[in-house]
């Protein structure tokens, strides 16, 4: 039990798919944020929020048992989730909290966005003439290196979302642009356009149809398998060369998330 044994979260909610993923990946015992605060009274199950007291003091009392405590999907983190672990958490005992993520993600539903802070308040330490707080950029380690792959070379969808990030982009991410332009074959990214909102329904569906394998518009026991969902309702691993579930992402002000839904 040496100080690197550690506990590992993921940020997502119930009934935790990646949680699942990282345990096995890890080899460690893994938990949603929301079943290690359930787990010590600090969760509101019925609401869906965390509670910074624990109902009961004698199940919630702080965690002290590894030294170290990695979390997972932090950007999905709102900042009441994050002091609740927190506050979980016996700051004596444990000495790392090791925070992983993508800050460029999302923001998470509901207040704050901490690990996009936190990521953006250490970049700027390590411009400033202050020694101090200089050191503290030391905490930041940023993948730069390009490891996601599609039939044989750079991810294009990868090359197209560099143009929105923050921080160093790729050195041929503008490049997708005038290959968009061009109309050249993207390796997994597929570009379509409509106009009204009855084409843009129309070309979800078909593009559900050609992408997971259904049968029809109203395929939804295939749709549901495409996503995980077992044929008893439960959750199910899929394997490396299934369709990996679907994310709809409207524009703001556009069409409402509710008509896509």
């Amino acid at each position: 039990m040496g100080p690197w044994t550690a506990r590992v979260f993921s940020s997502s909610r119930p009934p935790g798919k990646a949680r699942v993923r990282l345990g096995r990946a890890t080899g460690a015992d893994a938990q949603t944020v929301a079943q290690f605060l359930n787990q010590r009274t600090r969760y509101d199950a019925e609401r869906q929020r965390v509670l910074f007291q624990p109902k009961d003091p004698e199940k919630g009392k702080p965690y002290r048992v590894e030294k170290t405590v990695v979390i997972d999907e932090c950007s999905m983190l709102t900042i009441d989730d994050l002091l609740a672990v927190f506050e979980a958490l016996d700051q004596a005992h444990v000495q790392r909290i090791i925070l992983v993520g993508d800050p460029n993600q999302l923001p998470p539903i509901g207040p704050g966005r901490p690990f996009a802070d936190l990521v953006g308040f250490l970049r700027q330490c390590s411009e400033s003439k202050d020694e101090q707080t200089k050191a503290l950029a030391a905490a930041l380690a940023e993948l730069t290196v390009e490891v996601r792959a599609a039939a044989g070379g750079p991810s294009d969808a990868l090359r197209l979302a560099a143009l929105f990030a923050s921080g160093p982009s790729l050195v041929d991410a503008d490049r997708i642009l005038v290959d968009l332009e061009n109309g050249k074959k993207l390796n997994d990214l597929e570009v379509c356009f409509w106009k009204t909102p009855e084409e843009l329904h129309r070309e979800i569906l078909g593009q559900f149809q050609k992408h997971l394998g259904l049968t029809s518009e109203t395929d939804v026991a295939r749709f549901n398998l495409a996503l995980g969902i077992g044929e008893k309702g439960g959750w199910r691993l899929r394997s490396r060369t299934e369709p990996r579930g679907s994310r709809s992402c409207p524009p703001f002000g556009c069409i409402p998330t509710a008509s896509l839904n």
